[in-house]
């Protein structure tokens, strides 16, 4: 986690402030839990394949949320820049949402 009582400094921030590994780890696990229903989920009432496209929307929704959380935009714009951080407000409510939601098949929703 970034400490809020001392000033943020890219050069003496470590790695993982700016790369979030807790960020890949939560898309991981995600998308591995998604993949094991998808591919598993037999036993579920209404259950159908699920189309290849609705996979990757699936996919492109976690990778839209690791770009905002897990990069150095979630560290800038904490720390610098505020349209860093509006960009990465946007990629959260604007752009991932949409894809997560045609990425799940309709016997998920």
């Amino acid at each position: 986690m970034i400490d809020h009582s001392v000033h943020l400094d890219a050069g003496s921030a470590a790695w993982y402030d700016i790369w979030s590994p807790w960020a890949l780890l939560l898309v991981l696990a995600v998308g591995f839990a998604y993949f094991r229903l998808i591919r598993t989920g037999t036993g579920i009432p209404g259950y159908s394949p699920v189309p290849v496209a609705k996979q990757i929307y699936f996919m492109i929704g976690l990778l839209l949320y690791w770009v905002a959380k897990g990069t150095p935009i979630a560290f800038y714009g904490h720390a610098y820049l505020f349209s860093a951080h509006m960009f990465q407000m946007s990629l959260l409510y604007l752009a991932m949402p949409p894809f997560l939601y045609l990425g799940l098949p309709e016997w998920m929703v």
